[in-house]
């Protein structure tokens, strides 16, 4: 569940479409995931990810893929699960921190609006 910063309306996102977007923020590629308000038309940013989160998700993917086949090694495929769980929480934290604010490009009104995170 997330709350629209423009109408506060709340959202569950078990129910919406999922988008993302690929665009450039200070140099970096960053990909922003986002709902959008039913009632606003807001973008909802959810998530931001870099070339760095998308290769610990693919590994996460890898440690999952892993742990399906070899029951044998589940608990050090679980230990490295839950290391590179934190470390893509982390860094999807810091980034949300490092760009809170700044100006991203709008397709929709072909202006950029400033990016705010509906999770903290």
């Amino acid at each position: 569940m997330v709350y629209c910063s423009n109408c506060n309306k709340s959202i569950d996102l078990r129910n919406k479409t999922i988008d993302t977007l690929i665009t450039y923020i200070q140099g970096e590629k960053v990909i922003l995931t986002y709902v959008e308000c039913d009632t606003c038309d807001s973008k909802l940013y959810v998530q931001i990810d870099n070339d760095e989160t998308k290769q610990i998700l693919e590994q996460l993917v890898k440690v999952i893929d892993r742990s399906k086949q070899d029951k044998q090694n589940m608990d050090k495929l679980r230990k490295q699960y839950k290391r590179l769980n934190l470390k893509l929480s982390n860094l999807r934290k810091e980034l949300r921190e490092q760009y809170e604010g700044r100006k991203v490009w709008n397709n929709v009104i072909l202006n950029t609006e400033p990016l705010t995170f509906s999770i903290k």
